[in-house]
């Protein structure tokens, strides 16, 4: 079995199907993980832009209210009262690195409410993730806050004449957990996939030598006796009819070769039957006589 034509077919077509399908998941994967990444980066860069209008439409209130304090605070705290999203959170910074005022996600919809409040972030990590963004402002940076997974960018703009770091920091749960179950998926689609391709290889290539091995017992049973037999030919179009049409050439050349050894054997036989029984007569008469 291991040593025949059906087999190693088989064993190439599961082969060359294999490495398609691991270059057609490769490709997917990548392709979905950049597009998740730069919907994480637009979000960001949209959510950040949102969020400075808001901060100088507070500031402006502030200052026009005049309850005393720090303006820049105050308005940094009520932006993020008023942008607590789910999956996001927010930390103002002024031109000295000190926060200003930050918020924390909203909880999830299905969240256990004993859920564990969320970790605030400090100062130095968020010091980081701005000192990071200086030779590049348009660079995201993933950071751990608890045990989640989150992606800042950075947004330094101008608020009342102070320099202030937006720092926009979206949750990578969802697109971990989508990564995640696209490989799940992939790693048992790929092996189904092969083994019920790899049965089907077997059946067509079965089906498709059947017609050799038929040829090849048909061609087994003929002799020098049989020798006007030949093989059936379903489709003279194909190769297999092809190979079929060449043997019976063959066996056509070979009969015809078989006919003139016996007409030439006949012949030689009739022409020496005489001579050989004068030879046999005068022998014998010879042999009767004493010597």
């Amino acid at each position: 079995m291991f040593d025949s034509v059906r087999f190693r077919l088989t064993l190439w077509y599961t082969g060359v199907l294999a490495f398609v399908l691991v270059c057609l998941s490769l490709g997917t994967y990548w392709l979905v993980k950049r597009t998740t990444e730069r919907r994480t980066f637009i979000s960001l860069a949209e959510i950040s832009e949102g969020f400075l209008t808001t901060l100088q439409a507070e500031y402006k209130d502030q200052l026009n209210e005049n309850y005393g304090g720090d303006p820049l605070r105050a308005a940094a705290q009520e932006s993020l009262e008023e942008f607590r999203l789910r999956d996001h959170r927010f930390a103002v910074l002024d031109s000295s690195g000190n926060v200003l005022a930050q918020n924390q996600a909203l909880p999830a919809p299905r969240a256990p409410a004993e859920a564990a409040p969320q970790p605030e972030i400090s100062a130095d990590v968020l010091r980081d993730i701005i000192a990071g963004t200086v030779q590049a402002p348009r660079r995201l940076q993933d950071l751990m806050i608890g045990r989640e997974h989150f992606r800042a960018r950075v947004l330094q703009a101008e608020v009342g004449g102070s320099t202030v770091s937006i720092v926009s920091m979206e949750s990578l749960e969802r697109e971990r957990e989508l990564l995640q179950d696209i490989r799940a998926t992939l790693l048992w689609v790929i092996p189904i996939t092969l083994l019920i391709a790899s049965a089907g290889g077997y059946f067509l290539a079965r089906k498709t030598l059947a017609p050799v091995v038929d040829m090849s017992e048909k061609a087994a049973l003929i002799g020098a006796q049989n020798l006007h037999e030949r093989l059936p030919v379903q489709n003279p179009r194909d190769e297999l009819g092809y190979l079929a049409s060449t043997f019976n050439e063959l066996l056509e050349r070979l009969d015809r070769s078989f006919e003139q050894q016996r007409r030439f054997m006949a012949d030689a036989s009739h022409e020496l039957r005489s001579p050989v029984a004068i030879i046999r007569g005068e022998a014998e008469v010879a042999l009767s006589q004493p010597r």
